[in-house]
């Protein structure tokens, strides 16, 4: 049997295995990184919220306080024109100005106090939300950072464990390597060995007389699965 062929081909699976196993940690990482990102994304999104909510918020009690002031305002102007009134009946008329805007400014007095509270309580959320972010913000850039700088490092070995693939196709025979590369296409573990007369793989028994082409050196592919087999020195 041809041990330095079949253990040439061997070799060479294994080689693609542990390029396989790279490209998936690849992919794994790749998809970590690409969820933080999106997490980070949701994180600014319910930051965003927050302060939008605190900056309307403080909008509404910005509004009641100049709405107050300018009752203040309009108040002092009608009082001032008392003193320059000529008659009654004109006197009467900006009371009753004054009295009126009073009333308004009593009426406004009872939502800005309660904007006032949402204020206030708004700012305490926003305060726990915003150390609540700060935190979870750095928790995902140092992941993100490691992700990333794992990836690299993953990418890396990848690219120098490829250079070696070469030396490993050269010590297999070229009609191998055409089967290989078709039956590779379709699963991981194209070449099993032999066990206890089965399929390392599917378990189809293999008959006597294939075991012996297989000694001569011949390649045999299951009949089950068709993966190729070869024989363990312990089973020969």
């Amino acid at each position: 049997m041809n041990n330095d062929a079949f253990q040439a081909l061997i070799d060479l699976v294994s080689f693609d295995q542990k390029t396989v196993s790279f490209k998936n940690d690849i992919k794994k990482i790749k998809d970590d990184i690409v969820s933080l990102k999106k997490e980070h994304v949701s994180l600014e999104a319910d930051m965003q919220e927050a302060r939008d909510i605190l900056h309307d918020t403080q909008k509404e009690v910005d509004m009641g306080e100049l709405e107050m002031k300018e009752y203040d305002q309009n108040i002092k102007e009608e009082k001032a024109k008392l003193d320059r009134v000529t008659n009654q009946k004109e006197y009467v008329a900006i009371q009753k100005e004054i009295e009126h805007l009073e009333q308004k400014q009593h009426d406004a007095e009872e939502p800005l106090l309660l904007a006032w509270n949402r204020l206030e309580q708004v700012k305490q959320e926003f305060k726990k939300k915003e150390e609540e972010y700060n935190k979870k913000r750095s928790e995902i850039d140092q992941k993100l950072e490691e992700k990333n700088k794992k990836n690299q490092e993953v990418e890396s070995q990848l690219e120098e464990h490829a250079t070696h693939r070469e030396e490993k196709v050269k010590k297999v025979p070229e009609e191998w390597l055409e089967k290989y590369k078709i039956l590779g296409a379709r699963v991981s573990d194209p070449v099993v060995p032999v066990e206890s007369g089965s399929c390392g793989a599917c378990f189809y028994d293999i008959t006597s007389q294939r075991i012996i082409e297989m000694k001569k050196g011949k390649l045999i592919q299951c009949r089950g699965c068709y993966r190729f087999l070869y024989i363990k020195e312990k089973e020969e």
